[in-house]
């Protein structure tokens, strides 16, 4: 007992310094984890105590990338040219694509107007065969007279003193030698009576149409003997249409002569 003693009044001081280094060390230990406890604390309050989600990362991530991004384009000129460029293009290709529909439409228009123009330049010609005829008939000769290139003095006598009386005109209209509205061939086919005869009769007859220089058209008495005419009016009476009017008018004309020849006997 009493070396126990001797032995703890020797390292008595030794022990003590080591209880103290124990005391430090424990105290160090335990402020620490305080100190850290109250830092994460803090923070979680400055967040907004904002749980960390995937969702948010990925928010997060996509800001610092369009930050990045726009800090990238702003540093980098090439890219601002790349987008100027593109806005470019896209305005060419939108001008481009209004330009190529007013060209279609103004095409459309112009071709419209054509047809147009071309319908009525053959109504006007049809018109044109029909009030021959009609002037014709009630022989006058002023009228007529407007109508043609020319007449001979034995053809304007004709006019005023034939008695023949004409109806039911029709007109089958093709193009002449020139075309394009400026000449015509007009088949025509009528009935037709005059004073000496007792029934109607039936008549066809080709007449050549041409623009004069004024633009107007004109029946042309004295050109429709030019070759050229004659033999395109040949031809033409292969055609479908104008080969039934012809036979048509020969049959019906066959049967009026046979009825005229009876009651004349």
């Amino acid at each position: 007992m009493d070396s126990f003693r001797e032995w703890l009044s020797d390292n008595l001081r030794y022990l003590m310094l080591i209880a103290a280094i124990l005391i430090v060390l424990a105290a160090l230990f335990f402020g620490v984890r305080a100190m850290t406890r109250s830092l994460d604390g803090e923070s979680g309050k400055a967040a907004g105590d904002r749980p960390v989600t995937e969702s948010t990362v990925s928010a997060e991530s996509r800001g610092k990338q369009d930050s990045q991004s726009k800090a990238a384009d702003e540093s980098d000129p090439s890219s601002a040219v790349k987008k100027d460029d593109s806005s470019a293009a896209a305005e060419e290709s939108k001008k481009a694509a209004e330009e190529s529909r007013k060209a279609v439409e103004e095409s459309r228009a112009a071709e419209e107007s054509r047809a147009a123009a071309a319908e009525k330049s053959r109504e006007d010609a049809s018109n044109l065969v029909t009030g021959y005829f009609a002037a014709v008939g009630r022989q006058d000769l002023d009228s007529v007279l407007s109508m043609v290139d020319s007449l001979t003095e034995e053809e304007k006598a004709s006019v005023r003193d034939d008695r023949t009386a004409y109806s039911n005109v029709k007109v089958l209209l093709r193009d002449g030698v020139r075309g394009n509205g400026e000449d015509y061939i007009a088949f025509v086919s009528y009935d037709y009576k005059n004073e000496t005869q007792y029934v109607t009769h039936y008549g066809l007859s080709w007449l050549y149409l041409k623009r004069n220089a004024n633009g107007a058209l004109k029946i042309m008495v004295q050109g429709a003997s030019d070759g050229q005419v004659t033999g395109l009016a040949d031809s033409l009476m292969q055609d479908g249409e104008i080969a039934e009017m012809i036979a048509s008018v020969q049959e019906k004309a066959a049967s009026a002569d046979a009825e005229e020849k009876a009651k004349a006997s």
